[in-house]
Parts: structure tokens; sequence; C-alpha cells
């Protein structure tokens, strides 16, 4: 996995690295693409955080990570406007919010059922609905991560690492525990590795290569990068964007400084 765990880190690096470059002209990207006042937008921001109950942070760092804040994008599937939308995609602001929102939602119901029945035809058991909400109803860190890796492709991804795992777990005696994000983002490379490897470590042979919107290798860890740039893990917080966000709101923050 050594290979794969560095594959994982430059990819990080790569997302990370444009990101923040975007950062700094994040308002004028967006007013000048999106006629709207980024004022005007947080606002907006702040209804769909009510309704949804999903952290406004969440969406500044995920409109960094799909556009840069620029509404007229266009991905190379056919994505367009301000969070990359392939169905119902708008490039109204507002209304790109709104859907994205709806569907991270919707991502957070399916992953905490007892038993999901994903896109490749199989059944998964999910994960314990304390895992992915708080009482009051708000996403949990963990929670948020494994919604924003189906966002950008599918349940599988989460899914198929949990499951793997468990694998894993039962072959070697060990301990490893699927709500540890530490432990569970090892299982999210099984794409990264060959035939021989996974069946090495976890019994699976060619039937268990996830599904996902990039079939080929690369595909785990391009959604790992991208999940670990929305929300970074807690060993580098202090190196993304969360911390932009924070220092943009508060420039006062120990940490901006």
């Amino acid at each position: 996995l050594a290979p794969a765990l560095g594959h994982a880190a430059e990819t990080r690096k790569r997302f990370s690295n444009r990101t923040n470059k975007d950062f700094k002209h994040l308002r004028s990207n967006f007013e000048k693409s999106c006629g709207m006042k980024l004022s005007t937008f947080d606002r907006h921001l702040k209804e769909v955080e009510t309704q949804f109950k999903i952290p406004k942070e969440v969406f500044y760092s995920m409109m960094l990570q799909e556009t840069g804040g620029r509404c007229d994008k266009t991905g190379p599937a056919g994505e367009i406007g301000l969070f990359q939308r392939l169905t119902g995609g708008s490039r109204d602001p507002v209304k790109s919010l709104r859907l994205a929102a709806k569907d991270l939602r919707d991502k957070l119901e399916i992953l905490s059922q007892k038993n999901i029945r994903a896109k490749d035809g199989s059944t998964y058991k999910g994960f314990a609905v304390e895992s992915i909400f708080r009482k009051n109803g708000m996403p949990t860190e963990f929670g948020m991560r494994l919604a924003i890796s189906a966002y950008n492709s599918n349940e599988l991804w989460a899914l198929r690492a949990k499951s793997d795992l468990n694998k894993f777990n039962g072959k070697h005696g060990t301990k490893l525990s699927a709500y540890n994000w530490e432990d569970l983002r090892v299982f999210y490379l099984r794409r990264a590795l060959t035939e021989k490897d996974r069946k090495r470590l976890m019994d699976d042979g060619p039937t268990g290569r996830a599904v996902g919107t990039v079939d080929n290798p690369k595909g785990s860890l391009i959604n790992l990068g991208y999940m670990e740039n929305v929300i970074p893990r807690q060993t580098e917080r202090k190196q993304t964007i969360f911390k932009t966000v924070a220092c943009w709101k508060n420039p006062t923050l120990t940490l901006c400084k």
C-alpha cells in the first residue's frame, strides 16, 4: 500500500495547490462569472445551512474545489455551474447551490441506512446513524467526508472501503475501525492495487473492483484527494482551505498569523 499512499498524498497536494491559488481570486472569480455579490451569495449559503443542516464552509470549500468560484465553467463530461452538476446543472449560483445541498443531504441519508443497494447491484451494510449525524441533525465530520466522496462519484467508494476493511480484519486478525478515518481512508486505495495484491490483502479478486465515474486505477486517488481537499485530515488542517476560509472571515485568528 505504501506506493498508493504516496500517490494519494501527491494527488491531494495538487488539488490543494490549485484551490489555495483560486482562493486568492475567489471574490473576483465569483462576481465576474456569476453576476452576484459574494456577500449576497453568503446569505443564501446561510439559508441553505439552516434548511439542509450542512455547514456553509463545506460549500465554500466545494466551490473552490469544483470551479474556483466560477459559474461559467463547463466540466469534461458536460458538468456545468458553480458546483459542476451533471444532472439538472445550472449556471445560476443559487440553483447550483441548492442542488448540491440536496444531493449531499441525500447522500448522508443513504449512507446511514442499514442496508444499501449500490449501483453495482450489490447490497452493503451502511454506517451507524450516530457516525453520520449529530443529535442536532448536522452531519459529523466523518459523515460529511463520506457524503462528499459520494458527491464526487457515488456511494461505492465509502461502502467498499468499509467492506474491504472488515475483510482485512477477518483475514489478518487486525482491529482496524471503519469509523476511524485514518483507518478507513487506506481502503479507498483498492483501485490503486493490482488484482494480485487485492487478493492477498482482502481475498478480493477481479469482481471486487470498485465502480465509479472514473473507470481507471487513478479513480480512487482522485476521489480520496478530492474529499480530503474539501475536508482536510486533522494533521493537514493548518495548510488547507479550511484555514483560508477561517482567516478570510476572521483574520485576527492565531492560526492566520
